[in-house]
């Protein structure tokens, strides 16, 4: 999914694009990754950055330099061959019409998502976007150690938006996430103060200083 024209605009201006290695600077604090694609459950004025420790991170626009370090593999549809034996001069429709009883409809692929044995799926609309999510909160530690846990187990802190999301979906599984605790999330408001979820709705939102305050958090990751 393409990002939102504010954030467009930041790598467009520094001649950058998702799977790009950039560094984003904001009041003196930089993080150097690679650009990931916007999660239509982030926020329309946040850039997703996947450090080198593997660890998303989401960090608001404003203030925000971005500079391009390297290009990177570009995300590319695959567009249809036309077949070597197609006669000359046919119109290559690689979607037939299924009602043609003639027609060869290209296989379906089935895609299967796992997740592992503590944690649910979040399933959305583009399979591509799924994720998984614990079970249950993890904590109490500041935003700094609860990202470090998350990554030692594979993981990474959920952003806002997969908090939010899953809160809302409440897929099979996941625990009551409005039960009166404020979780951390990855998305940071400015570079020492992050976003956190949670208290008594899904909707329920706040900041805080990355330390030395402890809270809860959600590891989320990429389906298996």
């Amino acid at each position: 999914m393409d990002y939102p024209p504010g954030v467009r605009r930041l790598l467009d201006a520094a001649g950058a694009a998702v799977g790009d290695r950039v560094r984003a600077t904001r009041a003196g604090t930089s993080y150097e990754g690679s650009v990931m694609p916007h999660h239509g459950f982030s926020a329309d004025d946040i850039l997703t950055v996947k450090l080198d420790n593997g660890y998303n991170v989401g960090i608001a626009t404003e203030g925000l330099e971005v500079s391009l370090v390297s290009k990177g593999a570009s995300q590319a549809m695959a567009k249809p061959v036309r077949p070597a034996d197609a006669p000359e001069g046919d119109a290559f429709d690689p979607y037939p019409d299924a009602s043609d009883p003639d027609a060869s409809v290209p296989d379906a692929t089935v895609v299967i998502l796992a997740c592992p044995a503590d944690m649910v799926l979040v399933e959305t609309f583009i399979i591509a976007m799924s994720y998984c999510i614990d079970m249950a909160e993890a904590g109490n530690q500041d935003w700094v150690m609860a990202g470090a846990t998350c990554a030692a187990l594979g993981k990474r802190l959920c952003t806002d938006g997969e908090w939010h999301y899953a809160c809302t979906r409440a897929p099979t599984g996941l625990v009551d996430m409005t039960d009166g605790d404020w979780e951390w999330t990855s998305d940071l408001a400015s570079p020492t103060v992050a976003r956190k979820r949670g208290w008594n709705a899904c909707t329920d939102t706040s900041t805080h200083a990355i330390t030395p305050d402890p809270y809860l958090f959600h590891c989320c990751r990429d389906p298996l």
